[in-house]
């Protein structure tokens, strides 16, 4: 999913595509969850499982762009390139 969103965000690194590609990323992590479910117990089994998937979800994506906000300036500053 990293891989994913560095390709969303390599041109525009702005903070909607970074929110954006947060986004898209852990909505992908939760279909990839809900497969492996399907797999183990059945979509019947699967289905009460998407509640706490989009909770955690939506931690990540708002831990992301608080990470992302604090350390690109300590990284530009320390000389990374991104």
């Amino acid at each position: 999913m990293a891989l994913l969103a560095y390709y969303l965000c390599k041109k525009k690194g702005t903070l909607p595509y970074r929110v954006a590609a947060a986004v898209l990323c852990e909505l992908f992590m939760v279909a990839g969850y809900f497969i492996y479910e399907c797999l183990l117990y059945g979509v019947a089994g699967a289905l009460p499982a998407i509640t706490g998937n989009l909770l955690q979800a939506a931690g990540g994506v708002v831990t992301a762009v608080i990470l992302w906000q604090v350390l690109i300036p300590i990284f530009k500053k320390n000389g990374f390139k991104f």
